[in-house]
């Protein structure tokens, strides 16, 4: 072999050797720095557990005190998940704090222990024997090495298994601390995520407690009042087997100090109104008012409801005394004449008429505003399970005007399935028809079928039936109505409504709704009623209202 390369070789190798023990030296430096800084760390170590635990502990504050059923609530279906996910961070900080005390687990010590010995001896013995490896293996130590290997006693050994250990030690500590700090993060931010999108809410902050016990509130709100209400929508059911000579309607009143969606937190209790029609046995119609007075946790008493009403009877009227004493009783004064549907008056373009529609206007803002509060606070039952313009009457009453009803379940085949499974399509295309005069009509088998800008109703205006978009709906209701924010609610129903599914239904969707429709539409009435307010003071308006009778003889029917 050429001399050269044989000191080349030899050089390369000595530079190499050398190499390899400037990093040896160098990495048994630093882990004898980081040996004797243990002690310190684990004071770190314990600080930032404190760090974590005050952490977890801020996150139980906030949401540890409700039911299972307000978790669902709260997390839909996460609600398993997040509840596994705080138990096992929990059993984390109590390991890790085992480990800090050095209580851990023995047996995972113990092979931590005998995979760091081993890694040692590999990393500080170049190939040692197998009399070497058999000694080690039975005495753990090293009392003399052939072909000139350094002697290792005892007194060496053990304490760099120490330094070792210490370092593996002060590795998974620092590992799970920060695992532990991004589970507590991840977890906050999992929840927060999640409730706000229970809540259908965009907003990102987290929750206070007061709005957690809100969601809490309004669980307890909706479900005593669909169970009370429920339970006189059983009563109806009942009675309307008796050859259907009964019907029943749900009083569309304003939003009033006994029924308002927007102040159902501030409530006692909730009067809930009904027109009932009786035939009698020649045939002939008679009409009453009943009110059923709702303060939790009572209900109504059906069983003397439906023996009132069997026998004609009422010994109650609610007036001013004895409120909180009777559950229902009879409003005076009764009604009188009933209209055809709002879906006839539609289709025959009645309402189509510009000074009728303007005569009309308030009248259309009384029964747009009762609609939305009523089928919000009775979201659950099966009053409103139709908001549907085939239900709408409006019924005569003396003195206190003319009072807009909704029947509950007399056109019940209008939309099939659909009043169940859309509800929220419903509601917005009843408030889109009355707002532009013309009926609406969807084929139920094309809806979700397509994106909402895509949606296709059929739109009849007395004149024959054309197809429509949603945008041109929207376009008419924005144009007719002059309000954006109303607009913005009506295409707020039309675009959300498989969030309105009654399985799926949450109550703080009625939170979500209040806010989307409610509020829009709220203000949208008042500002028609101060229009409305000015416009009475002038003589153009008194001549007009004379001018144009609201409503013509036409509209009523001859029969109930």
């Amino acid at each position: 072999m050429d001399p050269l390369s044989i000191i080349g070789t030899t050089t390369g190798l000595a530079f190499g050797t050398l190499g390899f023990l400037l990093q040896t030296i160098t990495a048994l430096e630093q882990a004898g720095r980081d040996y004797r800084n243990y002690p310190g760390r684990l004071g770190d170590f314990k600080r930032q557990l404190w760090q974590c635990e005050a952490q977890l502990e801020d996150w139980k504050t906030r949401w540890d005190g409700f039911s299972n059923k307000t978790y669902k609530a709260f997390w839909g279906d996460n609600y398993e998940e997040i509840r596994d996910w705080c138990t096992d961070m929990g059993k984390l900080c109590d390991e890790i704090r085992r480990e800090l005390r050095g209580q851990g687990d023995k047996r995972k010590s113990g092979k931590a222990k005998a995979m760091m010995k081993r890694a040692w001896f590999v990393l500080t013995m170049n190939d040692p024997s197998k009399n070497t490896k058999a000694r080690l293996k039975a005495n753990g130590k090293v009392s003399s090495v052939p072909n000139g290997q350094p002697i290792t006693s005892s007194e060496r050994i053990v304490p760099t298994q120490k330094i070792a250990f210490a370092l593996y030690k002060s590795g998974r500590l620092r590992q799970q601390l920060d695992d532990l700090s991004k589970a507590i993060d991840n977890l906050d931010k999992f929840s927060r995520m999640q409730f706000r999108r229970q809540q259908r809410s965009n907003k990102i902050d987290p929750p206070t407690r007061e709005e957690l016990r809100r969601v809490e509130r309004l669980m307890t709100f909706v479900d005593y009042l669909t169970n009370s209400a429920g339970r006189v929508h059983e009563v109806r059911k009942c009675l309307d087997l008796e050859q259907k000579t009964r019907l029943w309607a749900l009083e569309l009143r304003l939003p009033d100090n006994e029924g308002d969606a927007f102040e159902w937190d501030n409530m006692g209790k909730i009067n809930i109104d009904f027109t009932l029609h009786v035939k009698d046995q020649q045939s002939q119609w008679t009409s009453r008012r009943i009110r059923t007075y709702h303060l939790p946790p009572s209900s109504p008493d059906v069983t003397l409801l439906s023996k009132a009403i069997t026998e004609g009877r009422f010994d109650v009227k609610l007036g001013s005394e004895g409120k909180a004493k009777q559950s229902f009783g009879i409003l005076d004064p009764s009604t009188g004449r009933r209209s055809h549907s709002y879906r006839k008056l539609l289709k025959d373009g009645i309402l189509r008429d510009k000074e009728v529609y303007k005569a009309w206007e308030s009248d259309r803002a009384n029964l747009i505003f009762g609609i939305v509060n009523w089928t919000i606070l009775l979201w659950q039952t099966n009053w409103t399970t139709y908001p549907c313009c085939c239900s709408l009457r409006f019924e005569q009453v003396p003195i206190i005007g003319r009072q807009h009803t909704l029947t509950a379940v007399e056109k019940d085949d209008c939309h099939g399935d659909l009043g169940v499974q859309k509800k929220l399509l419903l509601l917005g295309m009843t408030l889109a028809e009355l707002t532009i005069a013309c009926s609406l009509q969807i084929d139920e088998t094309k809806v979700g079928a397509a994106s909402e800008s895509n949606l296709q109703f059929i739109m009849n205006r007395g004149e024959g039936e054309e197809m429509i978009s949603r945008d041109r709906v929207l376009q008419k209701i924005r144009k007719r109505s002059g309000s954006n924010r109303f607009t913005e609610a009506i295409a707020f129903c039309l675009d959300n409504e498989s969030v309105a599914n009654m399985e799926d239904f949450q109550a703080p969707f009625i939170d979500h709704y209040i806010r989307h429709i409610f509020e829009p539409v709220r203000e949208y009435f008042e500002a028609i009623i101060e229009h409305r307010k000015k416009s009475e003071s002038m003589l153009w308006w008194k001549n007009f209202l004379n001018r144009s009778a609201w409503p013509s003889n036409t509209v009523y029917d001859d029969g109930s």
